[in-house]
């Protein structure tokens, strides 16, 4: 992958003039667990399945090289190179996203959002039995309406959290008025995001006491975001 992004980017600067006026981004889908957690693939709304690499390269900018705490999110990517461009996506189009152009004039600007929403589907094989909800789980290939619960959940700076809410097979969506199926709420304070194999996202801090003011903080702001998308 390295070897052919190269021999992309070898083309590309190939014609400086061409290059002088391009905008290169790279980006993965979807994160990818490697036996952390004891997980494989893409199966839950940790770190390792939600986070990407995101790298953008926008010719003759002093920011090149330079690494953001900003928390953004794949949707952003449009719009963002719309503003870079010189044609801001008008608000009236409706899109989820919202530019991080600013960043990269300046990365240690704020954005407004600096929040990221992700889900992930749980189809178990034993549907009625309450501690098989997080086994064997397989929604490939299955259509949306046969989902058992969705996963919706926030990363900010310092908080991951998650509510795996049962499903509305008729509007698609997940039940936010009812009683979550689990509650997941972890705290990534100290984290250098030196590596994937420290030991973030391994203590479920929802339902402690001294954790209850962020808990309903995290989980208003979980429903705004989802809700405005």
């Amino acid at each position: 992958m390295d070897w052919n992004l190269g021999r992309v980017l070898e083309v590309l600067n190939s014609d400086p003039e061409v290059a002088n006026q391009t905008v290169v981004v790279f980006h993965a889908d979807h994160g990818y667990s490697l036996g952390e957690h004891g997980q494989w693939e893409k199966f839950t709304n940790w770190e390792h399945g939600t986070r990407v690499p995101l790298i953008v390269r926008m010719p003759g900018e002093k920011s090149q090289g330079q690494v953001t705490s900003s928390i953004v999110e794949l949707v952003d990517v449009f719009p963002s190179l719309a503003e870079l461009a010189g044609n801001p996506v008008p608000p009236s189009y409706g899109l989820e996203g919202e530019s991080f152009a600013s960043l990269l004039y300046d990365p240690t600007s704020v954005l407004p959002k600096n929040t990221s929403l992700s889900v992930f589907p749980r189809c178990p094989a034993d549907r009625q039995n309450v501690s098989m909800y997080w086994e064997k789980n397989d929604c490939d290939m299955l259509e949306r309406t046969t989902f058992f619960s969705m996963g919706v959940t926030l990363r900010e700076d310092q908080w991951r959290y998650t509510e795996w809410l049962p499903w509305d097979e008729k509007t698609l969506q997940p039940r936010f008025n009812a009683t979550p199926i689990g509650v997941e709420l972890y705290t990534h304070d100290g984290d250098s995001e030196a590596s994937f194999d420290g030991p973030w996202e391994q203590v479920n801090l929802a339902g402690q006491s001294q954790y209850a003011p962020t808990q309903a903080r995290l989980a208003k702001l979980l429903r705004e975001r989802y809700t405005n998308r």
